[in-house]
């Protein structure tokens, strides 16, 4: 076999021009080339770089990304749609960048994943910002605060412990059951032993954030490992040039009305970059962004789009069928991204159903492409594995196992290969391997 290739997202990890990314993005020429277009060109070029050295020519590409990596699958079906045969994107926040996107729709998801939960927990949430800000204004009230959520250092502002909370809330919801973030957990230590005491039952669940350590309000809560600060700069820098995603809380949430203001995120982004040239309206023009439904109908085909729905992006994700060769599975229990995380001998029946049909689905598309009198035992597949929110890869060759003979036969031309773009928290190589084999014993 192989050894394994590493490729990684322009601007990220060891692909930073100039030596620090610093450097590169004081550099207004070279911060230029750190754009979506340019890292999907980068993508394609390996790709087929890849098939060339490989000699596998003829191999049928499959793109999966979770996230901000299922967007880009997305973006690169639409745009090398000679290069993949079809692509998989789970939680992708696609219609965030619509006209008129729903700006409280984060907060809405998570303030009723809450109550669903827990009218309770909810109604004790919603409350306990007032309360902090009562508390705080009191002379030993930051210092009462500090003790009762065991803070690292001592609280200079009410603000800090709140966005803190709201941090964990959010979380909960978006990755639950995941990262030690349970939804039903945290209600459960709000609202048992019953308590008139909000701040009580508050610091209760804080305490399930930070276990057997202090909570560290210096440092928000980011449940992706590994997330280097280079990484955080480079990833601000596309979250005001193009990722700009319009999050904001309205009046009928359980969180502070903070509704979102696409000029203030854009002032914010100038006191730190300067003008800088934000183009938030990129993807009209590159993808129809204003009508993404439209586009893929009249462009798209052979498109996957999984959402759970108590992940609070799903509202922004396409949740329903655009035609017989773009479907939408979407499972009531899900969470972000949870269908591309590795399997488990004890997870539910929904999401093993969720994944079977995935696979039922890459194999009608393998069935129809060029690849379709494919020898199993000659398959060749790709499977790249991108790390910290989706910016580092790893390329591993993985021919699949013969079923008879349980050997690695050799690289042929014919084949499939699985291309994703994922978190290092969502195994992808275990799940493509786990795809393709699943394919490959069903075509022999």
């Amino acid at each position: 076999m192989e050894p394994e290739k590493t490729l990684q997202h322009r601007f990220y990890g060891k692909s930073i021009p100039l030596g620090s990314i610093d450097k590169a993005m004081a550099n207004l020429d070279v911060r230029a080339c750190f754009t979506v277009a340019q890292a999907l060109e980068d993508f394609s070029k390996i790709i087929v770089d890849v098939k060339k050295k490989f000699s596998t020519p003829n191999s049928s590409v499959i793109v999966i990304g979770g996230s901000y990596g299922g967007m880009l699958a997305i973006w690169f079906r639409l745009k090398y749609p000679h290069v993949t045969i079809g692509a998989l994107a789970s939680s992708a926040p696609l219609l965030d960048f619509g006209a008129i996107p729903p700006k409280d729709q984060y907060c809405s998801v998570v303030s009723q994943d809450f109550k669903d939960q827990s009218q309770k927990c909810y109604d004790t949430i919603r409350q306990s910002w007032a309360v902090i800000d009562s508390m705080s204004s009191k002379s030993s009230g930051l210092a009462d605060l500090s003790r009762t959520f065991n803070t690292c250092s001592p609280l200079y502002s009410g603000e800090d412990l709140k966005l803190y909370l709201a941090s964990a809330y959010y979380f909960a919801a978006q990755y639950n059951g995941r990262f030690g973030y349970w939804i039903n957990i945290l209600c459960d230590k709000i609202v048992n032993p019953p308590t008139d005491d909000i701040i009580l039952a508050i610091s209760r669940a804080a305490y399930v954030f930070a276990g057997s350590y202090c909570n560290n309000l210096v440092s928000p809560l980011e449940p992706s490992p590994g997330l280097d600060e280079a990484s955080s700069i480079a990833w601000s820098w596309q979250s005001c040039k193009e990722i700009i995603l319009p999050m904001g809380c309205g009046n009928n949430t359980m969180f502070e009305p903070n509704p979102y203001s696409l000029a203030k995120q854009l002032e914010d982004c100038e006191q730190m970059y300067g003008p800088y040239g934000a183009n938030p309206h990129w993807k009209s023009a590159f993808y129809r962004g204003q009508d993404v439904k439209s586009a893929l109908r009249k462009f798209g085909r052979n498109i996957i789009f999984s959402n759970g729905l108590i992940d609070p992006y799903s509202r922004v994700g396409i949740l329903e069928d655009l035609s017989k060769t773009i479907a939408a599975l979407t499972t009531k229990e899900g969470s972000h991204c949870l269908d591309l995380t590795s399997a488990q001998s004890n997870d539910p029946n929904w999401l093993k159903d969720q994944r079977r049909k995935e696979v039922d689905i890459f194999k009608s598309w393998i069935h129809a492409s060029d690849s379709s009198n494919v020898n199993p035992d000659a398959m060749a597949h790709i499977c790249l594995m991108a790390a910290p929110l989706h910016r580092r890869a790893k390329v591993v060759m993985i021919p699949t196992l013969s079923k008879k003979k349980r050997s690695i036969p050799p690289l042929l031309d014919h084949g499939v290969c699985f291309w994703g773009f994922a978190s290092p928290s969502l195994d992808l190589c275990g799940y493509c391997m786990a795809m393709v084999n699943h394919c490959a014993l069903q075509l022999e």
